[in-house]
């Protein structure tokens, strides 16, 4: 089981510790003790930090645990991640995701531009006094780094990491936290990264964003792998022609595109547990939720966008996909 440094768990409740809440009671509820998580070496598993997270968060209502001055509801994060799920590339969610956060706080200033070296993404907090040990400031640039590599499907590998303050007591867990060179006492915090991820799509659909966040911060807690998988490559090309032609291209161009014989691209699919079919049926899934659920669009123009040709034989697919007709399903997820 992965763990982490015991740091991130005794300096992660000192916002809610401050704010009056029993932290010790906290800690005894996801099996963690206050006096050994001192202990110089300690560590704790994942499932342990993203459990008392998740208590944090409940008991504060407060998605920054206490690290700033204003509180930021329950529920933001969500939203966020649901706003920039609509993103063409990586830039364009690292864009959105910025400006998303200037209109809700002051709290957090961040940053996300081009340079020399590369994108640059960068974090201050307006109030550093309130995150004396750097817990909240790390967690979200984490955070931001592994949600965009889980996004477009790459773990994103980074160039440099500045830290706007001297290297802390779990430096070592660095290398496996960002994997890069880390340069201490910058300017300002800030994460850089080669330009050409800057371009690539997003491959997530609607439900896998909808378990992710389900779980968070269990996604980020540790680095999410590089899907290499056929099925993840047949998915982006599909979602990326149709975005472009609004069809689906016929499997021999999919099978041409990789690479591939139909053939041998048929055999790679059926090894996953997948096929050409589920995985248009799950992208057509996703897109018709999306568009009656969250984008409100009647029924009879999500088949035409969708390519069916009635709105009979839409309701059908859709009752196959989910168990329900497309307006009991919009009913029940109000």
């Amino acid at each position: 089981m992965a763990t982490t440094s015991a740091f991130y768990a005794k300096t992660s409740y000192l916002g809610a510790k401050l704010k009056g809440v029993d932290t010790d009671k906290l800690l005894a509820e996801v099996g963690l003790d206050a006096e050994k998580i001192q202990q110089p070496g300690a560590r704790v598993n994942v499932i342990q930090m993203t459990q008392l997270i998740q208590l944090i968060w409940a008991e504060l209502q407060d998605e920054f645990m206490g690290f700033t001055q204003h509180r930021c509801k329950p529920g933001t994060y969500a939203m966020k991640c649901q706003m920039v799920s609509h993103c063409e590339n990586l830039n364009s969610l690292f864009e959105q995701g910025v400006k998303f956060y200037s209109l809700v706080t002051d709290d957090i200033v961040m940053g996300y531009e081009q340079t020399d070296e590369g994108m640059e993404f960068s974090i201050r907090m307006a109030d550093p006094d309130l995150d004396p040990n750097h817990f909240y400031l790390e967690f979200w640039l984490m955070l931001w780094h592994r949600f965009a590599s889980w996004m477009i499907g790459k773990k994103i590998k980074l160039k440099k990491v500045y830290f706007n303050y001297p290297a802390p007591e779990h430096v070592a867990d660095f290398d496996i936290q960002f994997s890069c060179e880390c340069i201490f006492n910058a300017d300002i915090t800030k994460c850089v990264f080669p330009s050409h991820y800057g371009t690539m799509p997003l491959v997530r659909t609607q439900r896998e964003i909808a378990h992710f966040l389900k779980d968070a911060p269990a996604g980020i807690m540790v680095m999410p792998g590089e899907d290499d998988s056929t099925g993840l490559k047949v998915k982006t090309f599909l979602l990326d022609s149709f975005e472009k032609n609004h069809v689906f291209p016929a499997f021999e161009a999919v099978a041409s595109y990789l690479n591939n014989s139909p053939q041998a691209l048929r055999r790679h699919l059926k090894e996953e547990g997948s096929s050409y079919q589920k995985i248009k049926d799950v992208i057509r899934r996703d897109l018709a939720i999306e568009r009656i659920c969250v984008q409100n669009m009647a029924v009879h123009k999500v088949a035409s966008y969708l390519g069916f040709t009635e709105p009979r034989s839409f309701t059908r697919a859709f009752k196959q996909w989910t168990g329900l007709s497309p307006k009991r399903y919009k009913h029940r997820n109000k």
